[in-house]
């Protein structure tokens, strides 16, 4: 079994526990939402109604968990 790095670990149990989480990009964007799918190599970040983002795994370089409930956003 592949061991996983603590950023994937991290986008895996945001998406299981449906939090809202804020993204540090490798060129400096930290876009905000939630998880909404993820495969090996790469997210689908919802930052608002109909508004869905892919982002690359390999470009993920922080992730933080935000207090905030998705609907207070």
């Amino acid at each position: 079994m592949e061991q996983l790095k603590p950023i994937e670990a991290s986008i895996l149990q945001a998406y299981e526990l449906n939090c809202v989480v804020q993204l540090t990009l490798s060129d400096g964007r930290q876009p905000s939402g939630l998880i909404a799918a993820v495969n090996d190599h790469q997210l689908l970040l919802n930052q608002q109604a109909g508004v869905v983002n892919q982002v690359a795994l390999d470009d993920v370089t922080a992730i933080d968990f935000l207090a905030q409930a998705w609907w207070q956003r």
